[in-house]
């Protein structure tokens, strides 16, 4: 059998920079599948970092990557038959398009094609309605993903058999849709496989597509990397504690360090640290992880976003002795009864404390001589004009304070989250089975209840001109602050 494991192309619109971030679930399964089925042929496809197409979509909206012919050719490389499987990967909402797409394209191969990730876990009656797919895996996929493969390997592929498969989704002879529940997860992560690596190309993963700003001097090849699972928070606009559970679950100290220098050896000199909690893993593996990244003399950044209630100075000092240079600082909206309602920030009882917390943060980011950007996320169903001027005054004070640049995301009531439940308040022509393209972080969907759509993306970007000297951007770490002399 052969095993195509498929990393989408991505879409952008307006200002927003393109940011690749190494399929890091594809590498995971097939480092299980290697190792369970061990005459399995796998190839991985990155069709965003091989590919350099450019194509107008829509106005205004590009998709970057490999183009639809560039992807035929590449799969009729492979030879696949009826027996393989192309699986593709389906992160985010926003890219459902570019999904559907490579499954396309896999399908004209006569492949069996599988998608995997946040949202057909979300939405598999969806995605096996409007795309070529024949299978969905839901949720944690390394055991499910395997078991499926065996069953076609094997030829039990009949309803009967497949509905023995705890954990997919697919369409029955009658168009019903049959889902089997959720999958086994992995108790412990060291029951794993390290990631297949050696799947990727570093070269490919230049600067040009980072996703935390302008990267070290030196740089050639930035990585992703996370060494843990679960998020015990509960965000009412995040997937993680539902799709991966409350408990944080981690590789042992040793398999971190292990998986660190295997990352150091195959090249990549510039490392993201994407652990959801990363504050919350256990001491010992938090001390390895920033250890071994500070022996090994990789860059470093922590780009998964810090929850910053929890700073303290022995964690600043660690991480800024072992290397680190940037953190991201998600403030989200400041103002207090907005986060409580999204079951955010609940230790933080007052808005004045808000204010005192984070000028804390600040210094002591500061004092330990780490760089920090802040990210905001506005556009909430009770925003107002006086809840934006709110965000003004504190994306301010964080400039003031020394952050590098403020971010402004847009709440999205994406599928998986609690605050679906305001779907309702995206217009029909923003909705995502409609705009994908919307649903990336810097395009407002929600209608707040006192403001328009097209008002509130304004008022955002002059609140950006008024701190950063720019409209909007997640990251454009080439742009002049405001001030700068243009000479």
């Amino acid at each position: 059998m052969k095993v195509v494991l498929v990393n989408t192309q991505r879409t952008s619109m307006g200002r927003d920079p393109i940011r690749a971030g190494t399929p890091s679930g594809l590498l995971s399964l097939a480092a299980m599948v290697r190792r369970h089925m061990p005459h399995t042929e796998i190839h991985l496809v990155d069709a965003l970092v091989e590919g350099s197409g450019k194509s107008e979509i829509k106005p205004g909206v590009f998709r970057y990557g490999l183009t639809r012919q560039q992807l035929i050719e590449c799969l009729a490389e492979i030879k696949l038959d009826s027996g393989d499987v192309v699986a593709i990967s389906n992160l985010h909402t926003s890219e459902w398009k570019n999904a559907a797409l490579c499954a396309e394209v896999a399908k004209e191969t006569s492949a069996n094609v599988v998608l995997g990730g946040h949202h057909p876990t979300y939405q598999p009656e969806f995605m096996l309605n409007n795309t070529m797919a024949d299978y969905v895996v839901l949720g944690e996929g390394e055991y499910p993903f395997l078991e499926l493969l065996k069953a076609i390997t094997e030829n039990r592929t009949s309803e009967h058999e497949l509905g023995r498969i705890r954990g997919i989704a697919f369409k029955a002879s009658g168009g019903e849709i049959i889902k089997t529940g959720r999958g086994a997860s992995a108790a412990e992560l060291d029951e794993l496989e390290n990631p297949a690596l050696d799947l990727l190309k570093p070269e490919l993963y230049n600067a040009s597509f980072s996703h935390w700003g302008e990267v070290a001097k030196g740089t050639s090849s930035i990585i992703d990397y996370a060494c843990s699972r679960g998020c015990p928070m509960g965000c009412t606009f995040c997937t993680s504690t539902e799709l991966w559970g409350k408990k944080i679950r981690t590789f042992s100290p040793a398999r971190v360090k292990g998986q660190l220098r295997r990352i150091r050896d195959m090249g990549f000199d510039n490392l993201s640290i994407e652990d959801d909690q990363v504050l919350l893993l256990p001491k010992a593996v938090k001390e390895a992880m920033f250890t071994e990244l500070g022996k090994l003399g990789i860059n470093w950044v922590i780009d998964a976003g810090i929850y910053y209630p929890k700073i303290t100075e022995e964690f600043a000092s660690l991480i800024a002795d072992s290397g680190c240079y940037r953190v991201f600082l998600p403030i989200e909206h400041p103002v207090l009864e907005i986060m409580h309602e999204e079951s955010k920030y609940l230790g933080l009882k007052s808005q004045g404390g808000v204010k005192e917390k984070l000028a804390n943060v600040f210094n002591i980011l500061g004092r330990a001589g780490i760089e920090f950007y802040v990210a905001m996320m506005v556009g909430f169903r009770h925003e107002t004009q006086e809840t934006l001027d709110i965000v003004k005054e504190y994306a301010a004070f964080a400039m003031e304070h020394g952050a590098a640049w403020i971010s402004f995301f847009f709440a999205k009531p994406l599928p998986g989250t609690t605050d679906y439940k305001d779907y309702s308040f995206v217009p029909q022509e923003l909705m995502w089975e409609n705009a994908p393209e919307y649903w990336t972080l810097s395009m407002p969907i929600i209608k707040p209840e006192k403001l328009e759509i097209d008002g509130l993306y304004r008022i955002v970007n002059e609140i950006s001109e008024y701190v950063n000297g720019r409209p909007n951007t997640l990251v454009d770490p080439f742009a002049k602050k405001k001030g700068e002399d243009d000479g």
